[in-house]
């Protein structure tokens, strides 16, 4: 653009002295030659610096188009302008910007994939070995002549045992949802009775609760394309998650709502403790809610239910107000 201007004002400059020698030279009968040539270095140099000048507009439009592009996520296409553009310095600085971002997405998906694949490894090796602890912890339970003592600390050795199992297998299948090796059953179920039937098999925890709960579910049949067994893992973690953190004595309502092309679950309840964290923050691995960590809980069961979710087409969101917690899952219906 300097260059521009320095053009201009040499152009100027010339052209005033053309003109001062025309003033000089008018007398002499050179005033008409003098006048031609003014006027025809005049025009020569108003046509250079506006054909400079378009081009200027045109590199400036294209910088503008590319930095759009880089910010819609292409790192890829560069910029190529002339060497004597007035924008080729801004070009080569957002070349490097494009490298200098592309790496080091490059390594934060290769330290995310290395890090799967460790999750997955491990929570792979652990399964052998605590399945063997498992059916030893059984064995024992089924021993005559124990002490009570005894049969007691077997007790708790096979909730804790069962609590790693779940944790493990928690790991296990976030970590293939984080790989996107999730392999889905897609068939035609209905919502409504995928989740009576969540609620059949965890009528005894609801139960033995001391929570009032408030189900509305349609009485037609609500069907969706989706893998049932997923969908089911994902109601039957809020439904837990409600269970675990969920005021005493307080209701928890389940609702179902069917809209024109989508339906939506909704399950809210008041926690039993203050929520001082966002909706993001709680939707994080290993994130858990109560962070006194009062209650058991692996801080996985939203994310695993995000996950499954979005695996099978649908969406899920949490919203926090106050004391008040509301998830939400949506799926679209079959027409």
């Amino acid at each position: 653009m300097l260059r521009r201007i320095y053009a201009l004002l040499g152009a100027e400059a010339l052209i005033g002295f053309l003109v001062l020698c025309f003033i000089a030279l008018s007398r002499s009968g050179w005033g008409p030659f003098f006048a031609i040539l003014l006027t025809g270095v005049g025009v020569y140099l108003l046509l250079r610096y506006l054909r400079g000048f378009d081009r200027t507009i045109t590199d400036w439009g294209r910088l503008m188009d590319h930095i759009c592009r880089i910010r819609n996520g292409d790192m890829e296409t560069r910029l190529d302008v002339a060497p004597d553009s007035d924008i080729a310095a801004a070009a080569r600085d957002l070349s490097g910007i494009q490298e200098g971002i592309s790496l080091a997405v490059s390594e934060k998906v290769k330290s995310e994939r290395m890090k799967v694949e460790l999750i997955t490894n491990v929570s792979h090796d652990l399964k052998t070995p605590l399945t063997s602890i498992v059916s030893y912890i059984d064995l024992l339970a089924q021993e005559d002549g124990m002490p009570e003592r005894a049969k007691e600390y077997v007790g708790i050795l096979a909730q804790k045992a069962e609590r790693l199992k779940n944790l493990i297998q928690d790991l296990f299948e976030l970590s293939k949802a984080a790989s996107n090796d999730i392999t889905l059953d897609m068939e035609r179920i209905d919502l409504v009775r995928l989740m009576r039937q969540v609620f059949a098999d965890m009528e005894e925890p609801i139960n033995n609760s001391g929570l009032a709960f408030r189900i509305n579910l349609p009485d037609e049949p609500v069907f969706a394309v989706s893998d049932g067994g997923k969908l089911y893992r994902v109601f039957q973690n809020l439904i837990s998650n409600a269970l675990k953190y969920s005021l005493k004595g307080s209701r928890v309502f389940v609702e179902l709502v069917r809209g024109e092309k989508e339906a939506t679950v909704v399950i809210k309840n008041t926690a039993n403790y203050e929520m001082d964290f966002t909706a993001d923050e709680i939707l994080q691995r290993f994130t858990r809610g109560d962070r006194s960590r009062s209650t058991e809980g692996s801080g996985l069961g939203l994310s695993i239910a995000k996950s499954f979710t979005e695996a099978c087409g649908g969406r899920f969101g949490v919203t926090i107000d106050g004391d008040q917690f509301k998830a939400q899952v949506t799926v679209v219906t079959e027409r």
